[in-house]
């Protein structure tokens, strides 16, 4: 009886130290990485996703020969992206752009769109923490 009861305290030890180094995340992948901004660029006639592409945070400050890029990501097939939290100092004053690959004689598949950052974080599913939503070019408006 005696190392049923050692083996018990044992086991509730045990489970305990596990409690308290074990990271727990109950919800999606994100929260098990908040490192990362996680987001997703879909169509806006169907919300299908954009399958190539890149997304960029600048600076909204206009009046500077060159606008600061401070983090870049390439749009997977799937529309996903992510980009590190540590590379944007801020959220205020700064724009979020989704814009097509410039490759020779593919035409573009959507308008670039640009979004305050802070506008794109309220646009938000759960899953992920931005949505944006950008424009199909229909083949009579593509670009040359």
């Amino acid at each position: 009886m005696a190392n049923y009861k050692k083996y018990n305290l044992l086991l509730l030890f045990l489970l305990t130290g596990m409690l308290f180094t074990t990271d727990y995340s109950f919800s999606n992948d994100k929260n098990l990485k908040p490192e990362y901004f996680y987001g997703k660029v879909v169509y806006s006639d169907s919300n299908f996703p954009v399958n190539n592409g890149n997304v960029k945070i600048v600076s909204a400050d206009i009046s500077a020969e060159e606008r600061k890029v401070f983090a870049e990501a390439e749009i997977g097939e799937n529309g996903e992206f992510r980009i590190p939290r540590n590379l944007v100092p801020q959220t205020d004053g700064m724009e979020i752009m989704a814009y097509a690959n410039d490759l020779d004689n593919i035409e573009f598949q959507y308008e670039t769109k640009v979004t305050d950052f802070t506008k794109a974080l309220e646009s938000t599913d759960g899953k992920f923490d931005i949505i944006l939503t950008v424009n199909r070019i229909r083949n009579s408006e593509s670009k040359d």
